[in-house]
């Protein structure tokens, strides 16, 4: 237990007790440095440890960094109730709970594997991180993320509200990306389960690509959507199927999509549909035109 700001560090490998915390942090600005080494939950009987990193109510400036939470009864890394959170270069794997909860939180270069509920779950910043092979979701996150992975998750790849930009949903065995409002801009959804990318509010999605899913590639099922610049090809359902009011769908490519290229709902707004012919030219001036083949 911590209760002294300060920067800490691990000299060896730390085994659980149980019914206990890894380490509980009850002071403000305090720094861990895992120095490479592991806090080691109780493998078996599963869940007998807590979580294996948390704070003893509200605490602010929080750094963790450098090392694994493995195989904790809870949380790897807890820090909800935790104002100004850093976390880098942790891997939290095959814990009961979420990889790594925080809230107001900054993680880059993370990796959660193998846990029984989210990889990664909070609100914050979210750079350079991967979840792969977690139960629920890779993410599930308020705030922003960036150039991040989600591969192999049992549920979505991502789930957020607010902005991501340049990251991957692969062979998710649900839908590839989940936005609730914001933005999706640069992003890859490929051989997901569900459909590439689902929008369900107040979203813009520009210049993402979703490909061999085995439902649609892009789902507008939103309000106030801006779709445009977007790629969907060799999606086993429609390549974009837009249900929202409000909502423009402009300058998008679909090729070789299963049931069909584009549905526009009654509300939609949208380009002209062109068709390429067979030697592949484009035979209208039309600049907001949605392109098919």
């Amino acid at each position: 237990r911590i209760t002294a700001p300060g920067s800490y560090y691990l000299p060896e490998n730390l085994t659980a007790r149980a019914s206990r915390l890894g380490i509980e942090i009850a002071s403000n600005a305090v720094t861990i440095d895992l120095n490479g080494f592991s806090l080691l939950g109780l493998v078996f009987p599963p869940g007998q440890s807590l979580n294996g990193i948390t704070t003893d109510g509200t605490r602010t400036n929080i750094n963790i960094r450098n090392g694994h939470t493995l195989a904790w009864g809870s949380n790897g890394i807890d820090l909800g109730d935790a104002n100004s959170v850093l976390i880098e270069n942790v891997t939290a794997e095959s814990n009961l709970g979420n990889g790594i909860n925080a809230n107001r939180a900054v993680i880059t270069q993370c990796v959660a594997r193998g846990n029984a509920a989210s990889g990664f779950a909070g609100n914050g910043v979210a750079v350079d991180c991967v979840a792969v092979e977690n139960d629920i979701r890779g993410f599930t996150w308020t705030g922003t993320i960036s150039t991040c992975l989600a591969a192999d998750n049992d549920g979505a790849g991502f789930s957020i509200f607010g902005a991501i930009d340049r990251s991957t949903a692969r062979a998710n065995s649900d839908d590839g990306f989940v936005v609730f409002g914001g933005s999706i801009e640069s992003c890859l959804a490929e051989f997901n389960e569900g459909d590439g990318v689902v929008v369900i509010t107040d979203t813009r999605v520009f210049g993402n690509t979703a490909r061999q899913n085995t439902q649609n590639g892009f789902v507008i099922n939103a309000s106030n959507a801006f779709t445009a610049g977007n790629t969907s090809i060799s999606n086993t359902g429609i390549g974009f199927l837009v249900l929202g009011t409000d909502t423009l769908t402009i300058r998008n490519v679909a090729g070789d999509n299963g049931a069909a290229a584009y549905t526009f709902g009654s509300s939609a707004t949208h380009g002209d549909t062109l068709f390429l012919t067979a030697s592949g030219t484009v035979t209208s001036s039309d600049n907001l035109a949605n392109l098919a083949y």
